[in-house]
């Protein structure tokens, strides 16, 4: 995980596996804040972004970096994950076949402008 940002006290990084995760990226905050030298952190659940404000005289970024790195492959991830419209479950690769199969038909059997309302009200009803 390189940083996307680095200015004198700011260090900004990406994390995709933590997006969704709310619990996860709340007590990473915790963790981050507790390293040597670091003055504040904010973990956005919904971008998967860590922003770390550090001491640069009390600690180095490449060594917070690292115990970030750490703290992330540590970090247990749920299996239902925060979005924006609610909560949504790991689909596996039953759920997208599903998925799939309900997009092939309605496009086969149903004229144009239905073909995609159809599937989002049937998948909506699938719920």
């Amino acid at each position: 995980m390189a940083p996307l940002s680095i200015l004198p006290g700011r260090v900004r990084f990406e994390s995709p596996g933590i997006v969704g995760q709310l619990k996860t990226c709340s007590s990473l905050r915790e963790s981050i804040c507790r390293l040597d030298g670091v003055l504040d952190a904010s973990v956005n659940y919904r971008t998967g972004r860590i922003l770390v404000k550090f001491n640069e005289y009390a600690a180095d970024g490449d060594k917070i970096a690292g115990k970030i790195k750490e703290l992330i492959k540590n970090a247990p991830l749920m299996k239902t994950r925060i979005t924006d419209i609610g909560i949504q479950k790991d689909k596996g690769a039953h759920g997208i076949v599903r998925h799939a199969i309900i997009d092939a038909v309605a496009g086969a059997i149903l004229p144009r402008p239905l073909n995609v309302i159809a599937p989002l009200f049937i998948t909506a009803a699938m719920k």
